[in-house]
């Protein structure tokens, strides 16, 4: 009779799966890119939640105008001018609004980060300011103007 014999397989010794040094390797490298890649991906964010100020700012200087035309004032209230309820927020919530002057003759709109918000972390663009002249405004957090705010939408 013949049997079949069992056969030894030779297996590689190199093919037999991935080395810790390898993986560790791998870890490295990843680890070097989130270094760079996780800061510049919360500036990038920093910067376009900018444009919740801007965009809200921007709305609540027509609201002014359009108060204006039918009372010759402008307001301090965000209910005279129907804005969110008479919330003092902006439409993504990243900001807290504010009208410091409403007169006869001028108003001052201001958006500051809002407490508790990520935003709070954007101390290059801290304060945005916006007139009845069209006057735009913007500080870092130490109160310095910083013109390339409205410029970095």
């Amino acid at each position: 009779m013949n049997r079949l014999q069992p056969q030894a397989v030779n297996v590689p010794r190199h093919a037999s799966g991935v080395t810790l040094i390898e993986m560790m390797i791998v870890v490295v490298i990843l680890s070097i890119f989130a270094t760079f890649a996780i800061p510049e991906y919360s500036k990038f964010t920093q910067r376009a939640r900018r444009s919740d100020a801007m965009e809200a700012l921007l709305n609540l200087t027509g609201k002014q105008e359009q108060f204006y035309s039918s009372s010759l004032s402008y307001t301090t209230d965000f209910g005279d001018l129907g804005w969110n309820g008479g919330t003092a927020e902006s439409p993504e919530g990243y900001y807290t609004l504010s009208i410091p002057t409403g007169n006869v003759t001028n108003f001052v709109i201001s958006a500051t980060p809002k407490a508790g918000e990520a935003q709070r972390r954007d101390v290059d663009c801290w304060t945005f300011t916006l007139d009845a002249s069209g006057e735009k405004g913007a500080k870092n957090k130490q109160g310095t103007d910083n013109a390339n705010c409205w410029k970095n939408r």
